[in-house]
């Protein structure tokens, strides 16, 4: 609930310091690669911590990091990309506005979701 109103706070006013900082161009790119991330986190970690539990956590931690982000951004450039890219139209990579605000100041401060992509 909260995500959804500081999504909703960041549409209706995009000057804020909460969408400034949504806006940063790390947490852009994180976000770009999320879904990457989201699925080469747990064997990359798993594998880490099979393979060298004498390290201290801290180390397998920021390795693990570091491996799950690489690998994630490799992924998502020679895989995710090129799949975006050959289906066309139907999956466009970049954000899609997913609220729309009406214009009428009676409903200001309301937001409606948009109606799906027809092309």
């Amino acid at each position: 609930m909260c995500g959804a109103l500081a999504v909703a706070a960041v549409v209706v006013s995009s000057g804020t310091l909460l969408a400034r900082g949504l806006a940063w161009r790390p947490l852009v790119l994180l976000g770009t690669i999320s879904c990457s991330l989201y699925l080469w986190h747990y064997p990359i970690f798993w594998t880490i911590e099979r393979r060298n539990p004498a390290w201290p956590g801290p180390v397998r931690m920021m390795f693990g990091i570091g491996l799950a982000l690489a690998a994630s951004a490799a992924s998502y450039t020679l895989v995710e990309r090129r799949f975006m890219r050959r289906s066309g139209s139907r999956w466009r990579a970049g954000p899609r506005p997913a609220l729309t605000v009406p214009s009428d100041p009676q409903l200001q401060g309301f937001a409606s979701p948009t109606s799906p992509r027809t092309d």
